[in-house]
């Protein structure tokens, strides 16, 4: 392989890092909230309603947000949920399809 082509590949993983990086920011709204552990929105803001999931509502607003961490560590506390490592296992195999497709 030519050192071009290494660094193209490497640029396309640092991008898609980057890419991740951006999506895991500390605070998710409902729908993001909801892509991440797999759950209909209808269903997080019934466990709202139920305070059965931890949230915040922004002061002053009816915007509900939901801290990665918080969920995180709900859903290792006792959720039968195990969607993080799958998660991460479908942004992983999405990479990998990315970086094959445009570099082999």
């Amino acid at each position: 392989m030519k050192d071009s082509h290494i660094e193209n590949i490497l640029n396309d993983i640092l991008s898609e890092l980057k890419s991740i990086r951006k999506q895991n920011r500390c605070w998710m709204g409902i729908d993001e909230v909801s892509d991440y552990i797999g759950l209909k929105t209808s269903t997080i803001y019934q466990y709202v309603n139920q305070n059965k999931i931890p949230f915040r509502k922004i002061p002053g607003s009816s915007k509900l947000i939901f801290s990665r961490e918080s969920i995180d560590e709900w859903i290792e506390k006792g959720s039968a949920l195990a969607v993080p490592s799958t998660r991460a296992i479908k942004e992983a195999n999405r990479i990998w399809g990315n970086i094959q497709e445009k570099h082999f």
